[in-house]
Formats: C-alpha cells, structure tokens, sequence
C-alpha cells in the first residue's frame, strides 16, 4: 500500500493523465453503446370495432364514432401494469431473451392515435428484430385480453403490419 502511495505521488501527473483517458474512454464506450443509432421499430395498426359490428361491413361514420374509447385504450396500452405484464408473458416465453425494466419499455413504446379515427399505431423499438416483433405481437395479445375485460372491446384488428425500420 505505501508502495502505491509512493507511486501515485511521485507520478501524479501521469496517473491522473491515465485517469482521465480511461474514464474519457470509458463514458464514450458507455454512450456509443446507447447512443449507436441501430433500432429495430416494429409498427402495428390496430382498428377498434364493437363487438356488434365485427360481422357487417363498417360505414365511415361508425368508423369514426365513439373516439372516446379510442383515447382510453391509447391509456391502457401505455400503462405500466400492461407493459409489465407483457414483458413478464414474453421473457416467460423467451427463457433466452431479457427486456429492459419496465420504465425504459414505457419509453420504447409509442401509441399513436389516428385523428378522428379508430384506428391507432403501437411502436416498439429495440436493437434485436426478433424482440422488437415478438415484444409488440405480445403486448398486443395482452392488450387485446385487458381492453375488453375493461372496456368490452372484443374486436380489435391489426390491420397493418408496417415493415421493419432501421433507425
């Protein structure tokens, strides 16, 4: 320990130089890792029908009608306890595969409510494409299961798969 005293102060000026260097190196490490820019997103539009109209063909204003419960399940869909539920059914599912903590999810998932409309677009991005899909098919099951438990809204259709973006 004196022996490293010694050292230290008698090269101070190369051992802080050797500090500074490492930790420099260090936090530009830290934030290339997240800050490297190479997102897998996975976009998925969901239509919101009733469950009486699920067999007839919908006209324009009933597409349109009853947005309220549109702007509702963009609030379920985004709340910590479905997030955590899903994350919990898919590493579950996935022995192999681990997400991020529920509040950085929260983050890396984006729900996007058409104006005016019922149809609304869920987001995930992740670095892996094969978390990103299976993470948003997912939280889409687990969403379907609580809105109609919540809101008895039984019918909800992915009617489009967007492709995957790098971002």
């Amino acid at each position: 320990m004196k022996l490293m005293r010694k050292f230290i102060l008698k090269n101070r000026k190369r051992f802080f130089i050797f500090m500074s260097i490492f930790f420099i190196l260090f936090f530009i490490n830290l934030a290339k890792d997240s800050f490297d820019g190479k997102y897998y997103i996975i976009k998925k539009t969901i239509w919101v029908i009733d469950k009486d109209k699920s067999k007839e063909l919908l006209k324009y204003e009933e597409l349109n009608a009853r947005l309220s419960i549109t702007k509702d399940l963009v609030e379920l869909i985004q709340s910590e306890s479905l997030i955590k539920e899903a994350k919990n059914n898919f590493e579950e599912n996935n022995k192999k595969q681990k997400l991020p903590t529920v509040n950085l999810l929260i983050n890396d998932i984006i729900v996007e409510r058409k104006l005016n409309s019922r149809l609304m677009t869920i987001s995930y991005k992740n670095k892996n494409e094969e978390i990103a899909k299976n993470f948003l098919n997912e939280l889409i099951e687990v969403f379907e299961i609580e809105s109609d438990q919540i809101f008895g809204v039984e019918n909800l259709f992915v009617i489009d798969e967007t492709g995957i973006s790098k971002k």
